[in-house]
């Protein structure tokens, strides 16, 4: 095999091909690869001009028979015919590459797409080809190394956005051809051969001729003309001149031919204003923004290469002194003209008018190679600013591939167009590729040719770096490693084993949060976009507030592998669980030793705290594992500087991960910083290096948490809003929080009550209660019965946090302030305080800290042991017996726990978690018959529909609406056959159809049918004004209508009567009331009524009872809906009391009006018999 690679190496020659040339040769077939139907379709004017050339012969565009140029933008009428807004060179230059074109038979006309596609190879992707050949050979004079500037041309010809305009037969991309070999000759004459008067004369043709193409070239022309000036060569300096001028000759005649006037620009001519310049400050500021600072526009957000290339100008070698001066020169020239026009391009992908400039900003990348050296060692350039470089080289390489892909018309130029264009990517809008089957097997020709011709290199650096990799793998003792590791691998099995095992209905249910986050994962995964159509979004939207992307993203994967099911979803929290134990035995390890890891891994993997969210699909739970695995890597880095870079990105990750990271995070890292700073100092440039690294990351949460979506929640639930220092103002006044009397006159200060607020919710996240007793008494993040954390580690935790402050050392102290941080975030909100979802960056510092507590406790009594003195045998009996009777408490402790989670929780909370939406909407799509279901007073049951039914993220985010179901009810005009999804028991007066019971066996929700009833309905005018007015009351003694006492109108049934009689003759205690007449509907639509009793009570409505409350109560509310239509409806209402307060009311609400009373207006006494 090798020698028949030899022998066909050298028959082709190959070993004698330039290796220049196979770069030339790759990126030229990858441009040809990249040409499509977008581009060509959307510039159009570019074509249309060339085929006026070739075919007809004239400057103008109109006239054309092919139907893609018949109508073209950017033109103006002059004469009678429609001239281009733009300089005529481009046309001249691919009007060169069509006129062959033409004579083969591929005309515009017969085959738009391929004969344009053609052109544009032939012209910008051979251009910019040309371009990364210069570039390679300029930056190897600046580097004298070949590999190095192999990387800078690559990086420019597939890392900037000459990458997609390449597919584009675009004028900036010819006139960036034409001012870069102006330049590059006149390097050569200076540096390479400086006798060569050819190299000047070429010089000053390109430059010349790039005004003919573009007015932009001019600002780097100047900056040239100096680069020569600096020299003092005057005749090689007036011989460019004079060439230059010579080549703007047919710019001159174009205009003077078209317009009459050779000054006269196309622009100026067709009164394209907004390409003139305007002297403003708010215009300034409004381009600098554009093109420097964007987050969807600017230069550094499509090319994050190009962000190290003015640094890297100034590195470069003190003999190319007048060189950095030119490249700072022209890229300042070139941007004072860009911010002070009016226009920035419109349709774009990345600032277009930037090309000219990219070439010369990638020869800065020169500096990291062969630059300075005072700034950056060696060792530092080669662990850390390589690879930095190359890592942002690769990722502009990534985000300029899919604008080559997707093409560089883009109009929205408020959204980075990398995310619109991915989605497309993802959803399968592909556009047509006509070259790809010329330029791929070329493409590929020319990397098996290079393949060939360097496979001693390649061979001898695989084979150097599989023999590292063999020789760590044969130091590995296997059996050494599992008996070392064996006890966390066994932690590890069983922390999958509880967050796995009946993940899908353990909790019982899907919480409609859990379902949107489903949902908008699969809507990603199919789409690029979220359920609202959002692209790729860093905030998904969800039921009035805002999600973090960190699980949504990190759930795709599990969702593409196991599909769209609960399974699938909170198989993703049940990861980060075991992620988060795996770091814990890390983070103590590297602070403590392997047993304290070990016992804070085990207490973590048995935790109510974290198991409970680590099998619910809450975004809560991604916080802790980034936060543990940033903080095992800032660990390292105190020892080794390059681990902080991992450390910051994963740092800078967490505040994508939940809320209260924005929070907590800084506050930990500045007290760790303050404890460990003389540890980070020696490593001055990788922390400050990983401090910029981390702000970058953070940089788009910055911008969207300023605009209001990153803090919409925090912004309702703060301690800082009117509701909430109302709030607490009410508490202080009814001492409801056992408030100290002189508090009430500090009640109306605003920073008292802030204060109050934030230390009564600390001291309740930090209480016995919160912690060990009672926990957070929301059952989706409790069980109920039990703490946050087991009654064990309540001894465990004071015991550690004492050795703590006895001993202080720096480990200590980080977990003390740790401890001591977790509560902040959620004492600044004061919704459902305590709150175990807003504390959960306190894992795992209680298993850490209750780790440390039994470690220090055994190496102390191991100390008494091995001690002689007279006591030593009692206080060992002491210690066992005490130890004894601890376990006792651990086993029954966890012991409950399990029992109580796995039988006990799902049969008893499974109404927390929306039990039954599955059941409902699976019945439904099964039911024949049907064809619209209406959900009322349900919630959010959308996203169940969208989840369970896996509707298609397309049709959702064009319709926003269901053919099949609704949720605000439904109109009866129709002729479809319907049916009502409720809660059991509400609108009695349809027919059940189907019931979907709880797993406690009662009725949950039901089905109705929904159909025409023979209802007695009296019109509105029915009714004549004086029986309107309220309802006839009869009152009895007695609870069941024994003795009747009198008979009165009552206006509203609005009566709070407490232990008095309602009325002379009637009972204080044990009597009822019987109101019977008629109550006025308005508009026909679904109506809630609502009751307050004490004790019972009865709602019939048109022969429906709809409310059946009659068992004695306290006050109570009760509530039933019911669709009723216009006009007057039978109501009667029956109550009884039987002692102590009585109370009886009548309200009603509906979705277009809020609940209250009754009104008199709306009822009426009238009787058939009357």
């Amino acid at each position: 095999m090798v020698n028949s690679l030899k022998s066909f190496t050298r028959k082709f020659y190959i070993g004698n091909i330039n290796g220049i040339t196979l770069l030339f040769l790759c990126i030229f077939f990858i441009y040809g690869i990249f040409v499509n139907s977008n581009n060509q379709n959307a510039y159009t004017l570019q074509h249309a001009g060339i085929e006026a050339i070739v075919e007809r012969g004239t400057l103008y565009v109109d006239g054309s028979s092919t139907p893609q140029l018949k109508e073209v933008g950017d033109v103006f009428s002059h004469n009678g015919h429609l001239y281009a807004a733009k300089q005529p060179g481009q046309f001249f230059i691919g009007a060169i590459v069509y006129f062959f074109l033409q004579l083969v038979g591929i005309t515009y006309k017969d085959n738009y797409l391929l004969a344009s596609s053609i052109v544009t190879w032939l012209t910008s992707g051979l251009m910019t080809s040309l371009i990364v050949l210069m570039l390679f050979k300029l930056s190897f004079l600046f580097t004298v190394d070949s590999r190095y500037s192999v990387l800078i041309s690559v990086f420019y010809g597939l890392g900037t956005i000459v990458f997609p305009y390449s597919g584009v037969a675009h004028h900036d991309i010819y006139a960036t051809f034409l001012i870069f070999t102006s330049f590059y000759f006149l390097v050569l004459n200076h540096h390479v051969d400086s006798q060569k008067i050819l190299y000047t004369v070429l010089a000053g043709v390109a430059g010349g001729l790039s005004l003919f193409v573009s007015i932009l070239p001019l600002f780097i022309l100047l900056a040239e003309i100096l680069y020569l000036l600096s020299y003092r060569r005057w005749r090689l300096t007036g011989l460019f001149l004079l060439v230059c001028g010579f080549s703007v000759s047919p710019l001159l005649l174009y205009n003077y031919y078209a317009f009459g006037n050779p000054i006269l620009q196309a622009n100026i001519a067709g009164n394209f204003n907004d390409t003139y310049p305007v002297f403003s400050l708010e215009n300034i500021v409004d381009k600098l923004r554009f093109y420097f600072y964007s987050p969807s526009t600017c230069i550094f957000v499509y090319s994050p290469v190009i962000i190290f290339s003015i640094p890297g100008i100034l590195l470069l070698p003190r003999q190319y002194t007048r060189e950095k001066i030119f490249l700072l020169l022209q890229f300042f020239f070139l941007s004072a003209y860009l911010v002070n026009m009016t226009t920035v391009g419109h349709c774009q992908y990345g600032p277009r008018y930037s090309l000219p400039a990219l070439p010369f900003l990638c020869l800065g990348l020169c500096g990291y190679w062969k630059g300075s050296t005072s700034v950056f060692n060696s060792k530092f350039k080669q662990w850390y600013l390589y690879k930095i470089i190359a890592i942002c080289g690769f990722i502009s390489i990534t985000i300029c591939m899919v604008g080559a892909f997707q093409g560089t018309m883009y109009c929205s130029l408020n959204i980075w167009a990398f995310k619109s264009h991915l989605g497309k990517i993802i959803s399968g809008d592909f556009p047509v590729f006509p070259l790809f089957k010329v330029a791929f097997p070329l493409f590929l020709v020319t990397l098996f040719i290079g393949i060939l011709k360097y496979r001693g290199i390649m061979r001898e650096r695989l084979n150097t770096g599989f023999s590292r990799m063999r020789v760590r793998i044969s130091n590995i003792n296997y059996y050494q490693w599992l008996k070392n590791n064996a006890y966390m691998l066994l932690i590890i099995f069983l922390a999958i084993f509880l967050r796995v095992i009946n993940l899908s209905w353990v909790p019982n249910g899907f919480y409609c949060d859990e379902a949107s986050i489903g949902y908008n994962a699969y809507s990603i995964l199919q789409t690029g976009r979220d359920e609202h159509g959002e692209i790729l979004p860093l905030y998904f939207k969800a039921f009035g507030e805002y999600k973090n992307p960190v699980y949504i993203y990190t759930a795709i994967p599990f969702i593409k592998i196991f599909g769209l099911n609960e399974f699938a979803v909170r198989f993703t929290s049940a990861m980060f669980g075991v992620l988060t134990v795996y770091f814990t035995y890390l983070v103590a390890k590297q602070l403590f030793n392997k047993t304290v890891g070990l016992t804070a891994a085990l207490l973590l993997t048995i935790s109510p705290w974290h198991l409970q969210f680590s099998r619910i699909a809450f975004e809560a739970i991604s916080l802790p594992c980034f936060f543990t695995i940033g903080l095992y890597f800032l660990l390292k880095g105190l020892n080794k500087g390059r681990y902080l870079f991992y450390s910051a990105i994963l740092f800078a990750l967490t505040f994508y991960t939940y809320a209260p990271a924005k929070v907590f995070v800084p506050l930990f890292l500045a007290g760790f910083f303050a404890l460990n700073f003389r540890g980070l100092l020696q490593f001055k440039r990788e922390f400050v290096l990983s401090l910029l690294i981390g702000l970058l990351i953070l940089a788009p949460l910055l911008i969207l948490t300023f605009k209001g979506e990153g803090q919409s929640r925090f912004n309702i639930i703060s301690i800082f809003t009117e509701h909430s220092l109302e709030m607490t103002r009410d508490g202080i006044l009814n001492d409801k929080y056992w408030a100290p009397s002189f508090f009430k006159s500090l009640v109306n200060n605003k920073i008292f009550l802030i204060s109050y607020s934030f230390i009564r919710n600390y001291l309740l996240h930090v209480s016995p209660d919160f912690l060990f007793f009672k926990g957070d008494l929301n059952s989706r993040h409790n069980i109920g019965a039990i703490g946050q954390l087991y009654r064990f580690e309540c001894i465990l935790l004071v015991i550690g946090l004492i050795f703590i402050f006895v001993k202080r050392r720096k480990e200590y102290l980080i977990l003390a302030w740790w401890f001591f941080m977790f509560p902040v975030s959620s004492s600044l909100t004061y919704e459902s305080i305590p709150h175990a979802v807003r504390t959960i960056c306190g894992l795992p510092v209680f298993q850490i800290i209750a780790a440390v507590s039994i470690d220090s406790s055994y190496r102390y009594f191991k100390q008494i042991n091995k001690s002689r003195f007279q006591y030593r045998e009692h206080i060992t009996y002491i210690i066992i017996s005490i130890s004894i009777a601890f376990l006792v408490l651990v086993v029954f402790n966890i012991r409950y726990y399990f029992a109580r989670y796995y039988k006990v929780y799902s049969s008893v909370f499974y109404g927390s978690f929306d039990y039954g939406m599955r059941e409902i909407i699976q019945t439904a799509e099964n039911l024949r018959g049907i064809d619209y279901y209406s959900f009322f007073g349900m919630g959010n049951p959308y996203i169940f529909v969208l989840f369970y039914t896996g509707y298609n993220p397309a049709e959702w985010q064009n319709a926003d609406r269901f053919d099949k179901y609704s949720f605000d009810g439904f109109s009866h005009s129709n002729n479809k056959k319907k049916a009502l999804i409720v809660r059991a028991g509400a609108f009695p007066q349809y027919k059940t159809i189907q019931t979907i019971f709880f797993p406690d066996g009662r009725a949950g929700y039901e089905i109705k049918e929904v159909a025409e009833r023979q209802v007695d309905v009296l019109d509105i005018a029915d009714i004549r004004p004086e029986f309107i007015g309220g309802l006839r009351g009869s009152y009895y003694n007695g609870k069941n209508f024994n003795n009747s006492v009198l008979s009165r109108t009552d206006k509203v049934i609005n009566f709070d009567w407490g232990r008095g009689s309602p009325v002379n003759g009637v009972n204080g205690d044990n009597f009822s009331v019987r109101w019977e007449g008629l109550v006025k509907v308005d508009s026909s639509g679904e109506y809630k009524f609502y009751t307050v009793s004490d004790d019972g009570v009865r709602l019939i409505i048109d022969e429906y009872t709809v409310i059946d409350n009659w068992k004695p109560h306290r006050e109570t509310e009760d509530c039933a809906a019911i669709y009723m239509d216009r006009g007057w409806h039978r109501i009667t209402v029956e109550y009884n009391d039987i002692g102590f307060d009585a109370i009886i009311k009548l309200l009603w609400s509906k979705p277009s009006m809020n609940r209250t009373v009754v009104p008199s207006d709306h009822l009426s006494f009238y009787d058939k018999q009357d």
